[in-house]
């Protein structure tokens, strides 16, 4: 039989797997009924929003990295940056992402993915041009001080982005196509990293700009990178169809139809507002996803923010290059970590990535002579394995600590607990953006390798302790609850699968319907 769908005909799939009849949950629209949008099939509307939410990481990334970039330029023109102005501007955007991945999170969570979407793209705009404006002096302060308050309400918007991205990701690829939609949106965060260097060495070499322009152009850039996507959003761009469902905002006929057919009960679920009871159901799950990713935030910033201080380089292209050269080699790792998404599973691609990059770490201790500021590279061999050490980086946790939470989590607590993982996640960056200046003043560089090793093994540990092992079967149950069960039950219904994932169909819907639910034991 067929079903309406944006005037289109889309064949009705019976998923009797997991007890789901009807058009999938995650096939339905995200894009609104404008003439170009309403006349692609419902795959491609999901891809373009997919395209959206991917071009927005790789803005993110530019306008977390180009930092790096230009600090050499900055302290040309300003003044060398003593150590607490140089963890400033460089903290101040992940300290505003911490706060904007909990509050956007949560909020879309309750009023929907496309409001959120529009306003922290927005955000991001207004605030990189802002940063590209700043004067020193201006009201008394340094130039230093304006670039870290204005950073920080950048980092606010690209906070939201996190859970945003994955939660449309996510609903729009389904359970049995997320991890790779997730891990190609995740792509656009290392196209991000490549973009960085290449902006700036156009405005160097290619339009010769000196390096007190160079610095300005490149944040204003990123302005006007955000600037385009929340128009595209805002034109475009739509709630999930899961999201609809779920919160009992669906209005098209085909998606009320849908919902009656799916959700014996959708009152109950529609209802209840016990997100904090949720998380608490899946601390378990909370635990893995945060933790590991606190952890890998102190390796991935400690030292990714500080190449151009580890290779120690001139201002404008000779640290362009360095950067760009590394990035470049970190691409390989973005597409093998694509490549891996949907046949290995998360847990263990994180796991193994993490163990090649504590061996890079621990390789890079030997050639700490050609490592810091005193003596620069002298030889290609650190520059290569540091590359390396970040295309680990890019196939395991890179992809999949954004990943795994974007799963996991049901769709009305999706947001939320994905932000609340990420924000974790930049404390991690802060202990290591925080740490890496000073440990550079009062540390060796191989000291410094060597602690980025044990961190890395450190996070291995905890990802085999409280990271659950899934593939789409699990999913697949998952979301058949998101309409027909509390948001309490159904939080506290995965939890049990993900860990004891051979849990029969019949006792997972008496956990459903059960109001009795402590005391689950986690295997």
């Amino acid at each position: 039989s067929f079903v309406l769908h944006n005037s289109l005909p889309v064949p009705r799939l019976v998923y009797s797997r997991v007890g789901i009849a009807g058009p999938p949950l995650w096939n339905r629209t995200l894009l609104s009924s404008d003439p170009l949008p309403s006349m692609m099939p419902a795959i491609q509307q999901g891809s373009f929003a997919i395209a959206l939410t991917g071009l927005g990481l790789m803005a993110d990334s530019y306008d977390f990295s180009i930092i790096n970039l230009v600090r050499p330029n900055l302290e040309e023109e300003f003044g060398t940056l003593t150590p607490g102005e140089d963890a400033a501007i460089t903290c101040a955007s992940l300290l505003g992402a911490m706060l904007g991945q909990i509050c956007f999170g949560a909020i879309a969570d309750r009023v929907g993915r496309r409001l959120v979407f529009v306003t922290t793209a927005s955000m991001i705009c207004v605030f990189s041009f802002l940063s590209a404006l700043a004067r020193p002096g201006f009201l008394g302060h340094s130039i230093y001080a304006w670039l870290a308050l204005f950073r920080f309400g950048m980092g606010l918007g690209i906070g939201g982005e996190y859970p945003l991205s994955a939660a449309s990701a996510a609903e729009n690829a389904g359970p049995g196509a997320s991890a790779q939609a997730l891990a190609t949106v995740v792509a656009g965060m290392a196209f991000g990293t490549i973009l960085g260097p290449a902006v700036v060495m156009g405005l160097s070499l290619g339009l010769g700009l000196p390096n007190q322009k160079v610095w300005r152009w490149s944040f204003g850039l990123g302005g006007v990178f955000a600037g385009v996507l929340a128009v595209l959003r805002y034109r475009h761009l739509q709630e999930t169809a899961s999201f609809q469902l779920a919160s009992g905002t669906a209005t098209s006929p085909t998606a009320a139809a849908a919902d009656a057919e799916e959700s014996p009960s959708p009152a109950e679920g529609r209802a209840d507002k016990g997100h904090s009871q949720a998380l608490l159901k899946m601390r378990w799950c909370l635990a893995g996803t945060a933790g590991s990713w606190f952890l890998y935030d102190i390796v991935t910033y400690g030292v990714g923010l500080f190449s151009s201080t580890i290779f120690d380089t001139a201002p404008g292209m000779e640290t362009a290059m360095v950067v760009l050269q590394i990035n470049v080699i970190a691409l390989l790792g973005t597409a093998v970590g694509i490549a891996l998404a949907p046949r290995v599973r998360m847990k263990r691609i994180q796991m193994c990535s993490l163990g090649m990059m504590a061996l890079s770490f621990a390789i890079l201790v030997h050639y700490s002579a050609h490592l810091g500021v005193q003596d620069g590279p002298s030889t290609l061999a650190p520059l290569l394995i540091f590359g390396l050490m970040r295309a680990f980086d890019n196939c395991g946790p890179g992809m999949s600590t954004f990943t795994i939470p974007g799963e996991i989590f049901p769709t009305r607590l999706r947001g939320t607990a994905h932000g609340i993982s990420g924000a974790v996640g930049k404390l991690g960056a802060v202990v290591g953006t925080l740490a890496f200046p000073f440990l550079n003043d009062v540390a060796s560089m191989p000291v410094i390798m060597g602690l980025m090793a044990a961190v890395c093994l450190l996070t291995i540990a905890w990802t085999w302790v409280f990271v659950p092992s899934y593939g789409p079967e699990e999913l697949d149950i998952i979301a058949k609850y998101d309409v027909s069960t509390s948001i309490e039950r159904q939080a506290a219904m995965a939890e049990r699968l993900l860990f004891a994932p051979h849990t029969h169909k019949g006792e997972l819907d008496d956990l459903a319907a059960s109001s009795k639910l402590e005391g689950a034991k986690y295997s």
